[in-house]
């Protein structure tokens, strides 16, 4: 099994702990449950987009403010 790199568990938005359960050995992660509004994604950096989690955080404050 491929180990996760570091930067997996942060953030792109806040750059806090995610809480990915891939990485701590899980098959699936709390976000693959959740919809995230393209205009949220979009505020991701190119580079990391597909590679790291957004928090529920970042996720539920942005869906608060929608």
């Amino acid at each position: 099994m491929a180990s996760v790199l570091p930067e997996a568990r942060i953030c792109p938005l806040c750059s806090q702990d995610n809480k990915c359960e891939v990485e701590s050995g899980a098959e699936s992660c709390w976000c693959m449950r959740e919809k995230f509004p393209e205009e949220l994604m979009e505020q991701v950096p190119p580079d990391q987009n597909g590679k790291v989690c957004i928090c529920e955080k970042c996720l539920k404050s942005f869906v608060m403010e929608t």
